[in-house]
């Protein structure tokens, strides 16, 4: 590497004054893992983009380029690692921010400038001008895990919201359950009729049912429509007096257009209010609206650092709940209730009120995605159920609390209406949800996709609409296993409890 002009040892010597003279012993060791998080999480970054553009190319020496490639995998490893064990320490946005910002002294280093310059001319412009900081805190926020795309299960993950509706329909018909359809005004991209299709397995008038929805949040539905799929390959043996209701993607407009919202731009999951008033917004959203619902197309507005700011001012718990717990003031916002029960909301209440009016336990099972570790799942349910559904269902059942775990409360859900339209149910109700990515990613694709259908010609080929189906069902087979295999186990565990 000398010999090509690429001297690191001032920068190596600078890196150990800094780390070991400095940081070290006037630092604690939270912030330490916190820091090297970071700074792995930089190499991560600099080495994909050197892959993506396939930067090495340039390296004239083959020795040297197969050592890269090699160093590079392994700083890859590297991030994820030191990001989970951090994680498993300690979960404080204010840490990883402090964390970040130690980090980046190293990265505006001028002898690492000099050198990275010698490496590749123009490489050292994007690495360490203003457009390269944004790159890397946007990767490190979102927190994007890296991917191996490879051969996914194709069968139960379908590619749309038709070809998914086409199987579920197909293997309802050849598992020999009884199908129905409530339908829908809305339509499709092309015109299509949309409806709820609804398999019933079981007795016609059961005591106990355990019910299985999905897709209530459109585009999340991709996951949950995959677990159905599985689920009906494979029917479980049922009591005699107990019914499988399995409800195939509650909002079909979400999900055969991409939103997580429906036609009216309302997130259903905010819409089942019962009794009381479809008024009212938290003050912090009103003060964010400009952020979180920019009235322009979808481009680049320094999302990531403004998100950054909001997250050290108010901390992610009290932004949670603030933003995504339900709004009922601006109808073009994210998070928007409704201001009335919705179409779907409505007809779907209704079935379940006239259908299953002999019901006496019922185990319902709600599947979203967006939330939590990626690949791995939570149970949120209501504050009020968690006493009973924590020793039911274990750990994987968090406090609806977001300074104790991702859940956090919200006004509307779906859980909240089964007591009202089967009042002499004994209820258990769960919202499993998968993590994908970060909040902040997910937010940003949201706040995106939002602007491209309001602002936008709302089609299917923009960039915004492939992105948040990417942010809620990664094409990650890793992913979709475990989607697949934690939704097993949900079902399961379910069937346990459903006498």
């Amino acid at each position: 590497m000398r010999a090509d002009g690429l001297s690191l040892d001032s920068f190596r010597k600078f890196v150990e004054w800094w780390s070991y003279h400095l940081l070290e012993p006037l630092t604690p060791p939270k912030l330490h893992l916190a820091t090297a998080a970071a700074i792995e999480h930089h190499n991560a970054v600099i080495a994909s983009f050197f892959l993506d553009q396939e930067l090495l190319k340039g390296v004239r020496t083959g020795e040297l380029r197969r050592l890269f490639l090699w160093h590079f995998a392994e700083e890859i490893e590297h991030k994820e690692t030191v990001f989970k064990l951090l994680q498993s320490i300690s979960r404080s946005w204010t840490l990883r921010a402090l964390g970040l910002l130690f980090s980046f002294s190293e990265l505006r280093r001028k002898p690492m400038t000099k050198t990275i310059e010698k490496f590749a001319a123009g490489m050292v412009f994007t690495l360490v001008s203003a457009s390269s900081i944004w790159l890397i805190m946007h990767r490190y926020i979102y927190q994007k895990p890296v991917e191996v795309h490879m051969k996914l299960p194709e069968k139960v993950f379908s590619p749309d919201y038709f070809t998914a509706r086409q199987r579920f329909r197909e293997i309802v018909t050849t598992a020999g359950g009884r199908l129905e359809t409530i339908p829908l005004e809305a339509n499709g991209p092309s015109g299509e009729g949309l409806g709820i299709d609804i398999a019933w397995f079981g007795a016609a008038n059961p005591r106990s049912v355990l019910l299985h929805s999905s897709g209530l949040h459109g585009v999340e539905g991709f996951a949950g429509s995959a677990i159905q799929l599985q689920l009906l390959n494979d029917l479980p043996t049922l009591p005699k007096d107990a019914a499988l209701i399995v409800a195939h993607v509650l909002n079909p407009y979400g999900m055969a257009w991409l939103r997580r919202f429906n036609e009216n731009n309302v997130d259903l999951n905010r819409n089942f209010l019962g009794d009381e008033p479809y008024a009212g917004a938290p003050d912090t959203y009103a003060n964010l609206d400009s952020f979180l619902n920019p009235q322009s197309p979808p481009t680049m507005d320094l999302y990531t650092l403004r998100a950054g700011w909001l997250v050290l001012r108010h901390g992610m718990p009290a932004l949670k709940v603030a933003v995504v717990g339900g709004q009922y003031e601006y109808p073009k916002g994210l998070f928007f209730g409704g201001k009335r029960l919705e179409e779907v909301s409505e007809k779907y209440q209704a079935f379940l009120a006239q259908r299953l009016t002999s019901v006496e336990r019922l185990v319902a099972i709600d599947v979203h995605t967006g939330i939590g570790n990626y690949r791995e799942d939570i149970l949120m349910v209501e504050p009020k159920d968690y006493a009973v559904l924590r020793p039911m269902f274990g750990e994987r059942v968090v406090p609806p609390d977001p300074e104790k775990s991702d859940s956090y409360p919200v006004r509307g859900a779906l859980n909240t209406m089964f007591a009202r339209a089967m009042p002499k149910a004994k209820v258990f109700a769960l919202t499993q949800e998968f993590g994908t990515y970060s909040a902040t990613k997910v937010l940003h694709a949201l706040r995106e996709e939002n602007r491209w259908h309001y602002y936008g010609a709302g089609t299917l080929d923009h960039p915004a609409k492939r992105i948040l189906k990417e942010t809620f069902c990664p094409q990650d087979e890793t992913w979709r296993e475990s989607v697949l295999k934690r939704g097993r186990e949900l079902l399961n565990q379910a069937l346990l409890n459903l006498q």
